[in-house]
């Protein structure tokens, strides 16, 4: 196959040509892993920096398929280390799914740009976290990843993670714990909305605030409530949110949970905290009625 495709170039075949996808040999060399006919075109002179339909090199391929020495090859003869792809992704993003330290450490030492962002302003490191990669998340770090940069929506990495080991290392490395997104949310509200119970307590452990206040005044704990996550409620109630904080409406959480007949057992379970409806809340006759007649104990 090697000769037939040396006989090929030798008579001056275009190694230009593309096909429906945009691709030219060279991509799906890279694609298929063959060394040797990435080194054959590269000797008769193949445009390394093509692109196909999406914008992709064949760096782009290389790095997806893992393989080391056809990334060296293209590199080493100057490919566009930092070409980026229709999404706007540099071959340093593929390597959050092929989880290859080796040529992350070899393209962030020939010159890639860590701290690139695509499309969604979303940098390697975003995705890292997001796909739970502790060994990538390190390794970006370690070389100098922004680790607050936010994307489009107004996320730091931070906001994507839900394991501990990769909040310590974020932490570690200056992540703040109470950065805001655009719409005013923080890190701990993701893992709370994701019902991780896990992480939630690792942002309570290292210091997320708790207390904050969306538009309507509410805490998380009206959220908890509101979703029946029991042992979320618990949590936040043990680790000190107001459980008698008023919205914007000066009604407390209680106040709300008592007007709907399927809340039976969390309004028993706020109770027990001590909870207590609004001296001026909305419904103070609904409170009185329901407390009556549902003998709550």
């Amino acid at each position: 196959m090697i000769e037939l495709l040396r006989k090929l170039l030798e008579n001056n075949v275009d190694i230009y040509e593309k096909d429906t996808n945009g691709k030219t040999a060279l991509h799906y060399a890279a694609q298929n892993k063959c060394k040797e006919a990435v080194e054959i075109f590269i000797q008769y002179g193949a445009y390394l920096n093509s692109c196909d339909i999406y914008k992709q090199t064949a760096l782009h391929y290389a790095v997806g398929r893992n393989c080391k020495e056809i990334v060296e090859l293209l590199v080493s003869n100057g490919a566009d280390i930092n070409a980026k792809n229709v999404n706007g992704h540099t071959a340093l993003y593929y390597i959050v799914s092929n989880d290859s330290k080796e040529i992350a450490e070899y393209l962030i030492a020939h010159g890639i740009s860590i701290n690139s962002q695509d499309c969604n302003g979303n940098t390697a490191l975003h995705y890292a976290v997001q796909s739970c990669n502790r060994d990538i998340v390190d390794v970006l770090l370690e070389h100098g990843a922004y680790v607050n940069l936010k994307n489009n929506n107004g996320c730091s990495a931070m906001f994507y993670t839900g394991d501990k080991e990769i909040m310590k290392l974020l932490i570690t490395y200056g992540a703040f714990m109470n950065l805001k997104d655009n719409k005013g949310l923080l890190p701990i509200h993701y893992a709370f909305y994701s019902n991780n119970i896990k992480a939630v307590k690792g942002f309570i452990k290292n210091g997320a605030t708790i207390n904050e206040v969306d538009i309507y005044g509410q805490t998380l704990l009206f959220s908890a409530v509101y979703r029946n996550f029991f042992d979320m409620v618990k949590l936040l109630i043990k680790n000190g949110i107001s459980i008698n904080a008023e919205d914007k409406e000066g009604l407390t959480i209680l106040d709300y949970a008592i007007c709907e007949d399927s809340m039976n057992e969390m309004v028993r379970l706020l109770i027990s905290f001590d909870a207590i409806g609004s001296s001026n809340g909305r419904y103070p006759n609904k409170l009185l009625f329901n407390c009556s007649n549902r003998n709550y104990k």
